[in-house]
């Protein structure tokens, strides 16, 4: 059984090529790429003319990392320029990489039951330590805008997004060489989708259009007085000053 094992480890092993490791896996990388970028299965950017860099960056990731192309290929997400890896796989990654047990969640809930916080947590197997992420709450997207996010998951299925968070979290502090910095298609989302504008009701656009045309209005001048209104005045002056004496 041990050697049957070993065998397949082998074979996984030797099936696994570093693009950049020498000229010749880089020529054997590229006619992997080729082959992969002509897939109609694929994700779109691994697909074509275009996806043949990606493809042998897939290749490169899949040999450091000791999975399948196309479990990389299934789980990369490009998000604005910036690669993610997905929640289930960042999870996938941890469990599978030896050093811990498999991951498990304390959800914290408030009186009505629903999620307000959740830690992920594992044992390590060398020295049986309990190793914990840090506490990722409600609070703390409703404060960062995770909440407002256009298309935010944190509505509709908050105790999910707790454990992904938590879990890519956890990765990040005990295993980073695993996760090769990259974070969770989640964290990007929520680090660079924009906020949702309040939108204002018709009574606040009006006044703040009629804030501004008041603005910009130019200072009323005094109308120039007429030979009459200054006659007036002089004898008014000089009326006073008889009176005065």
């Amino acid at each position: 059984m041990a050697e049957n094992t070993a065998v397949a480890t082998v074979a996984q092993t030797e099936g696994l090529i570093s693009p950049f490791s020498s000229s010749s896996s880089f020529e054997t990388a590229q006619r992997m790429a080729k082959c992969l970028a002509s897939s109609t299965i694929v994700p779109d950017a691994f697909r074509g003319q275009p996806g043949l860099a990606n493809a042998m960056i897939a290749i490169e990731l899949a040999a450091r990392l000791n999975v399948s192309v196309m479990q990389i290929m299934q789980n990369l997400y490009v998000i604005h320029g910036r690669p993610a890896f997905s929640s289930q796989f960042i999870i996938a990654a941890i469990q599978s990489c030896g050093r811990y047990s498999a991951l498990k969640y304390d959800i914290r809930r408030d009186a009505d039951g629903s999620p307000v916080g959740c830690i992920a947590y594992a044992t390590e197997l060398t020295t049986g330590e309990r190793l914990e992420s840090p506490e990722i709450t409600m609070q703390m997207a409703k404060d960062e805008g995770w909440l407002s996010k256009s298309g935010s998951k944190w509505k509709t299925m908050p105790e999910v997004m707790l454990r992904y968070r938590a879990a890519s979290a956890f990765g990040r502090l005990y295993a980073p060489d695993v996760l090769m910095g990259f974070r969770s298609q989640e964290e990007v989302e929520d680090m660079t989708s924009q906020a949702v504008p309040v939108p204002q009701s018709k009574t606040d656009k009006l006044n703040e259009l009629l804030d501004a045309a008041e603005a910009e209005q130019p200072e009323e001048k005094p109308f120039p007085k007429s030979a009459r209104d200054i006659l007036n005045a002089e004898i008014e002056d000089a009326e006073t000053v008889s009176e005065e004496e």
